[in-house]
Parts: structure tokens; C-alpha cells; sequence
């Protein structure tokens, strides 16, 4: 927890570089319900899908098209298991911190020894007037050591500001 605890002061320290941006929103935290992972046993065989729902936070990376993203994966919402970090690029000219986006990251489980993982997706973040956040996403996550692709979707629920 105290990576996180950085990495929100490491946000919030470079607010005066996304404060000349001119957007409404600079930072999303949203919550990712349909996350599942593959865990493979190494001394009996079996592979089991194990439910671990994401939470994510966004930050604008100044006036550019990027933003930093952050995901802590917990088992049932409880005990985080993996950590992911990477970059989202919007494609189309951004007004709101919102539309089209590539997304490139990579994942570091700790709990569970599921290695280190590459995630390469493409989705539409849709801010509300409320606030209210709806990203929708679709990709691959190459599991590195072994190699072994598996799809990545999902579904980001959450709150712009």
C-alpha cells in the first residue's frame, strides 16, 4: 500500500503541470469488476480463473494526448495481488480527458507468483455530466515467462474530476 501512497503524491506533486491544460477533468479513479486471472499450479496440473477485481486511477501527463495510469488488482476487493502501470494515449484531439485510446502497460503479481505480464489495449473513456466514467476495453495480456497471450477486457466504472 505504501507504492500507492507514492504514486498518489507523485500525481498530485505535478498538479501544476496539468493545471495549464485547459480540461475539466485531470484524474479518473474507477473500479474494473470483470478482472479475472489465470493462475496455473507447478507441481499438481490444474489452471484456475481467480476473480480480481482492479481499482485504477488516471492522471493527465500535462497538455500532451497521454495519460499515467495505475491499477492495484485485489483478490475479491481484499488482498492485492498484482500491480500494473503504464501509459494511455488519446487518439483523437482531447477536450475532456475522454474518447479513443491505446493503452500499453506492464503487471507485477506479488501474491501469487504469476510473473511479470505485458498488456497492450484499446478502449473509449466516456465522462458524464455527473462525473460518472464508463470505459470499455479489449486487448491481450502476454504473460512473459512462459509466454502465454490471454485476452484482456473489461470494463472500468468510475468518477472524473
Amino acid at each position: 500500500m505504501q507504492i500507492v501512497l507514492v504514486f498518489v503524491i507523485f500525481i498530485l506533486g505535478s498538479e501544476d503541470s496539468a493545471m495549464n491544460f485547459k480540461s475539466k477533468y485531470k484524474y479518473t479513479i474507477s473500479v474494473n469488476p470483470l478482472s479475472f486471472l489465470i493462475v496455473s499450479g507447478r507441481h499438481i496440473d490444474f489452471t484456475v480463473p481467480i476473480y480480481i477485481p482492479g481499482i485504477n486511477f488516471e492522471a493527465l501527463l500535462g497538455e500532451s494526448n497521454l495519460s499515467l495510469n495505475f491499477e492495484l488488482n485485489n483478490f475479491f476487493f481484499v488482498i492485492p495481488v498484482e500491480l500494473e502501470l503504464g501509459i494511455r494515449e488519446y487518439l483523437q484531439e482531447r477536450k475532456e480527458f475522454q474518447g479513443f485510446y491505446l493503452y500499453q502497460g506492464i503487471a507485477i503479481g506479488f501474491i501469487i507468483p504469476t510473473g511479470a505480464s505485458v498488456i497492450l489495449t484499446v478502449g473509449y473513456k466516456s465522462i458524464k455530466k455527473s462525473s460518472f466514467t464508463i470505459d470499455p476495453f479489449v486487448g491481450i495480456r502476454i504473460v512473459i515467462k512462459p509466454f502465454f497471450p490471454l485476452p484482456a477486457l473489461g470494463l472500468y466504472l468510475g468518477y472524473s474530476w
